[in-house]
């Protein structure tokens, strides 16, 4: 039986998304603290009146050294798993996922980018409102994910991103009139050349689309064309092939 297109918006978490946000700002303070608790800074050492050269270098060092580790383990978190997992601390707490227009997570570079403009932006609110910046900064992203469609944050729209509900992970993630819905499973490139290969269909030439020949391609889920680089399904209302544009986000006849 063919999989059909599941109701409701899988963006639709922002709620969960400003939670997860803040249990990663304390998970970031208790990883930071831990660090200057095992290397044993003692600031008050550092700054107490006749204090001597050594012992002030000394506690800069190990307190330098600590923010090395938590910078460390911030793109762990942010880069890492956020980009092969699709996740951070916060957002495995509260069920999110980031990923790809395909469902798939979003990859390091994408949540290098993510990252960089989620840190940039709260910076910058931090030097103009001081000790209020971070909260008006999550003030100003929960404002634009409300008001956006696919409910994105400044770091999604930079990277093309979206921030899902796990439960659709692995789902396409396609753009209609009414909104983002979720598709079936989408199929990577290496699972389709397996498929195809197992049936003994021959790749065609770059740009070139070849309709499959096994009668179950037909059966109505997308999956994944190498030669078109996107996801092609049969249609049986229209009787022809549509490729998903990535562009516009429309599928589109092919043959």
């Amino acid at each position: 039986m063919a999989r059909t297109m599941t109701a409701g918006d899988p963006t639709r978490v922002t709620g969960r998304r400003v939670i997860g946000y803040l249990f990663d700002l304390l998970i970031d303070g208790l990883v930071f603290f831990t660090f200057v608790s095992v290397l044993g800074v003692n600031v008050q050492r550092a700054v107490a009146p006749g204090a001597s050269q050594a012992v002030v270098e000394g506690e800069l060092q190990k307190l330098v050294t600590a923010y090395l580790l938590y910078v460390l383990y911030y793109l762990a978190s942010r880069v890492i798993t956020l980009g092969f997992f699709g996740w951070t601390p916060g957002m495995l707490i509260t069920g999110v996922r980031c990923v790809r227009w395909d469902g798939r997570p979003c990859g390091p570079i994408r949540a290098f980018l993510r990252t960089l403009v989620m840190g940039i932006g709260a910076q910058l609110f931090t030097v103009v409102l001081s000790v209020f910046g971070g909260v008006a900064f999550l003030a100003f992203s929960w404002l634009v994910m409300s008001l956006s469609k696919g409910h994105k944050a400044p770091g999604d729209f930079a990277a093309g991103t979206f921030v899902i509900d796990s439960a659709y992970s692995g789902r396409l993630i396609i753009d209609t009139a009414n909104g983002l819905m979720t598709g079936p499973p989408s199929v990577t490139r290496e699972e389709a050349d397996k498929i195809l290969r197992a049936e003994g269909v021959e790749r065609p030439a770059p740009g070139t689309f070849v309709p499959p020949t096994s009668a179950s391609a037909k059966n109505g889920d997308p999956f994944h064309d190498k030669a078109l680089d996107t996801y092609v399904v049969w249609n049986a209302k229209q009787g022809a092939w549509l490729a998903f544009d990535k562009s516009s986000g429309a599928w589109n006849r092919v043959g």
